[in-house]
């Protein structure tokens, strides 16, 4: 298995290429979890995420009553989760620094409408599965010199990571 350096940027690599992500938290009324598509404002060098979200909505209610949550990305044959705690920023100037006109088409008023927010989550641990980054091909050799050299095949030896974030960073 790689080491957690080299998953760690392999990770951080995948999730900069995801736009949209789906959030899954805790339903507080009853047993269950909710999952919803989200935009993907930010991934930090730390691997931080931050989604753009309205005030008024159940995931902020969510949120604040039991803040751990999992993120799950998806694009073609590339996959991430991103398990976390997360928090409610409502800072003007963070989402000034992050808006993007596109979101216009959602939050009219923009980043001043104090009805939006910032979810930040701080990661505790990653893993991805990158199939785009291996061809069928590559796969089909490796799978052939496995019955000569005698070793077990594992497909998702070069396509697989896990991260550990430290639990002592800053929030």
């Amino acid at each position: 298995m790689k080491n957690q350096a080299n998953n760690t940027e392999n990770l951080h690599d995948i999730l900069d290429s995801f736009s949209y992500a789906m959030l899954v938290t805790e339903h507080y009324k009853e047993d269950g979890l909710n999952a919803r598509p989200m935009t993907v404002v930010d991934v930090s060098a730390d691997g931080e995420l931050t989604l753009l979200t309205g005030m008024d909505t159940q995931k902020v209610d969510e949120l604040l009553r039991r803040p751990r949550v999992d993120v799950t990305f998806q694009d073609g044959m590339r996959f991430a989760s991103v398990g976390g705690t997360a928090r409610i920023e409502s800072d003007t100037d963070a989402l000034r620094e992050h808006w993007k006109t596109s979101y216009d088409a959602w939050i009219p008023k923009g980043a001043e409408d104090p009805k939006v927010a910032l979810i930040k989550i701080k990661p505790d641990r990653g893993e991805y599965w990158d199939y785009k980054a291996r061809t069928f091909f590559e796969m089909a050799i490796d799978k052939a010199a496995s019955v000569f050299t005698q070793k077990d095949f594992d497909a998702d030896a070069h396509v697989h990571g896990e991260v550990h974030y430290s639990s002592d960073r800053p929030s």
